[in-house]
């Protein structure tokens, strides 16, 4: 028999980060004043945390300017190509989920951290060059890239944010509870020390 299947969610209220259980109830339709049961005993082995999230800018490129080299096209900060943009990206969210279960006296040793995070190439669109030549332009704030547009004289941005899947393997099985607070600190890892914006509701679900 397998093991049961399961998908715990996060929110942020406008005060702190609040935790529902979607196999309960649809989370659109929650009450942030109702409590619920969240069967925090059961043991979780392997999670993934996925989460939606404006990248730092650190985790984004720009690119090679064809049409005016001698142009200043990237943001402070930025990676200079995309190796180095994922590698920023693969050891902060490292760094992060490591020091998350410490933090709760988990054991780290072994432990794999894998991400499904793709950089992106993305030019600053206030430093002189037209931004009708740029693929695609963006717009930082906090140190987050959150919003983009298609190059034009006249640019319209939208919102900026993916999803990202984290997995923790080779983990030892602990409690829903544990797991909940090692997702909280990840989330504020990510946030406080790398300027990562999170978006909406994160959730965890056994691998």
């Amino acid at each position: 028999m397998g093991a049961p299947q399961f998908t715990i969610g996060v929110k942020y209220n406008g005060t702190s980060f609040v935790y529902f259980d979607k196999t309960l109830q649809d989370y659109t339709n929650w009450d942030l004043n109702e409590p619920l049961n969240l069967n925090t005993s059961n043991c979780v082995t392997n999670p993934v945390f996925t989460l939606q999230l404006s990248p730092p800018i650190g985790w984004t490129y720009f690119p090679v300017e064809t049409t005016n080299p001698t142009a200043i096209n990237f943001f402070v900060g930025q990676s200079n190509d995309s190796v180095t943009a994922q590698n920023r990206a693969n050891n902060e969210i490292l760094a992060s989920a490591l020091e998350a279960m410490a933090s709760i006296n988990m054991p780290v040793n072994n432990i794999q951290v894998t991400n499904d995070y793709k950089p992106i190439s993305v030019e600053n669109p206030g430093t002189g060059t037209t931004p009708a030549t740029m693929a695609l332009l963006g717009k930082v704030e906090g140190g987050a890239l959150t919003q983009t547009a298609p190059g034009s004289a006249t640019p319209i941005y939208t919102p900026y944010h993916v999803p990202v899947k984290i997995a923790i393997m080779k983990s030892i099985g602990n409690t829903r509870f544990n797991w909940n607070i090692v997702l909280n600190t990840l989330l504020q890892n990510l946030s406080i020390k790398y300027n990562t914006k999170i978006v909406g509701q994160s959730t965890i679900s056994s691998s």
